[in-house]
């Protein structure tokens, strides 16, 4: 046998290999996963087999461990066109994008009560969406989708005991203007409401999450209470020009980027202790803030958290904070009043200049924030020279004791 030979059944073995000794994908019963050593459970992603029923399993094993198949990935069975029944393992919680996607013949699914996910276009172009009455189309307790009226109707009410509102879940819903919640939501998805006419929303307090985009361009949305939430995701409340007024809850630990940019009616903001930073360009262009209050507990204010905040006067930092972006703020000189109750100067980083020399950096501070107007800087008993000497800090034209405040 000569040398070329040996090479091609060499590489047709490795090709015939199960795929999980490469730490990939196992298949079992004709349905593929993505599996892992590291943990104990597996994505559902394709299937070999042409049956017409398909039924997703709670749990697999795989050279001697068990694994719970929690997930069904991204387009795992886009446009099969064999699958007419569909029932969905008791472990399955999340399904990816476009997961069922134009899978024409499927028209029967059993879903289980432990989904919390939804995906965008999981279900769109099958038979079963179709079949659906219109109106909020729910897979168990996951609000999916909403399927339009001839003429939209302005208020929904999600029914009790759902969890989740899918993503994109009102995006053919634009006349929308009104919506109860119900106090069982967990998660307010991605792109939830975005674009809709919705002008005000109170967020239950079971709620963990709102996703990103969640309110994006939700133009006419006024008025939000926040009575439960920890995390807040990008751009979810972004460009919501007419929000004037907002509840942050005590519980909130995040504020993802870009969360409340070209909010620009929103005039007061607190954010609450359990938030450690401001991210980047959270508030950029509130152009009508005038007061915000920051407590204890916050250690960082992000690049361009409060970029053209033009109507911003005055700020209390707390003394927990540590780290202030040089371009927080681009309209320093508007700052009449800053008080700042860290003993340390927070440092003023270089952020959007990190390869800057010092030269260069510090011409860059004072085209930021020397001003030739009265600016006061409030600062702890003892720390005054502290700040007269610090880079940034010592720009401001009056330096004195908190106790002059």
């Amino acid at each position: 046998m000569n040398k070329k030979n040996i090479v091609l059944i060499l590489a047709a073995a490795i090709i015939s290999l199960p795929f999980n000794l490469f730490g990939a994908t196992v298949t079992v019963k004709g349905i593929h996963y993505d599996i892992s050593e590291t943990t104990d459970s597996v994505n559902v992603v394709g299937r070999q087999s042409h049956s017409r029923r398909v039924v997703i399993p709670k749990t697999i094993r795989s050279n001697g461990k068990k694994y719970t198949v929690s997930k069904i990935s991204d387009g795992a069975f886009e446009n099969d066109i064999n699958l007419y029944r569909l029932k969905l393992g008791k472990n399955i919680k999340s399904i990816g994008y476009r997961a069922f996607y134009g899978c024409k013949n499927l028209r029967r699914i059993r879903f289980n009560d432990s989904l919390s996910y939804l995906s965008y276009g999981v279900f769109e172009g099958t038979e079963w969406i179709e079949r659906q009455k219109p109106g909020v189309v729910y897979c168990g307790k996951v609000a999916y989708t909403y399927k339009s009226y001839e003429v939209e109707p302005s208020s929904v009410s999600i029914r009790p005991g759902t969890v989740s509102i899918a993503v994109g879940c009102f995006i053919p819903a634009k006349e929308l203007k009104n919506v109860e919640l119900p106090e069982s939501l967990v998660e307010i998805c991605a792109q939830a409401f975005e674009e809709t006419n919705i002008e005000s929303i109170i967020v239950p307090k079971g709620v963990i999450s709102i996703g990103e985009l969640a309110f994006n361009y939700c133009r006419h949305l006024k008025k939000v209470i926040i009575q439960g939430c920890r995390s807040i995701g990008m751009s979810a409340f972004y460009c919501c020009e007419s929000l004037q007024d907002i509840s942050l809850p005590d519980n909130l630990e995040e504020i993802g980027q870009l969360a409340f940019r070209d909010c620009i009616k929103l005039k007061t903001i607190e954010i609450p202790a359990g938030v450690n930073i401001i991210r980047g360009s959270s508030f950029f262009n509130c152009r009508s803030l005038v007061e915000v209050k920051l407590n204890d507990g916050l250690e960082e204010i992000d690049v361009a958290a409060f970029w053209d905040c033009e109507s911003l006067e005055s700020i209390t930092i707390p003394a927990t904070v540590n780290r202030v972006a040089m371009t927080s703020f681009n309209y320093p000189c508007t700052l009449k009043t800053v008080v700042i109750h860290s003993v340390i100067p927070p440092a003023l980083s270089k952020d959007a200049f990190p390869n800057s020399n010092e030269s260069i950096f510090s011409q860059i501070i004072k085209t930021y924030w020397s001003c030739s107007e009265g600016r006061i800087l409030y600062v702890p008993a003892g720390s005054i020279d502290k700040y007269r000497n610090a880079e940034g800090w010592n720009h401001f034209d009056t330096i004195r004791d908190l106790s002059e405040q």
